[in-house]
């Protein structure tokens, strides 16, 4: 069963085939929870979205698997325990997270895109050290 967080005011973009190998369940449009009602839900048990949002296209949960892959790259550069959080849930399933990827598909993917910018950094400098 996939659960997948859309809300009553979202009911629109339920009925795209997302996930063809799983049966799927909107929650949220179920008990017909507004978007704004499921936030301040959030926010009354505690749920803290932190400065995640100010990096986000729209206001999405930051552990939606239908966010942006920059999105994605960007809790993984700068929001260590969310990644890791992340992490954990993938520990405890066998299927994937982001469409036919898993969060440690995802995270070798950004570290070896960090690590050939990294690279590119470093032989700017070299050769900007070399012409003087």
């Amino acid at each position: 069963m996939q659960y997948i967080g859309y809300c009553s005011d979202e009911e629109q973009r339920t009925g795209k085939k997302l996930y063809s190998s799983y049966e799927v369940s909107y929650p949220l449009v179920d008990a017909d929870i507004t978007t704004s009602e499921a936030l301040e839900i959030c926010k009354e048990y505690g749920f803290d979205f932190g400065r995640v949002y100010e990096h986000h296209s729209h206001f999405n949960c930051w552990l939606c698997p239908l966010q942006r892959i920059d999105e994605l790259k960007w809790i993984f550069d700068n929001d260590k325990d969310k990644w890791e959080m992340l992490r954990d849930m993938q520990f405890k399933t066998d299927g994937t997270y982001y469409p036919d990827k898993t969060i440690f598909d995802l995270e070798k993917r950004f570290w070896e895109k960090n690590c050939k910018e990294l690279k590119e950094q470093r032989m700017k400098a070299r050769q900007k050290y070399n012409k003087k």
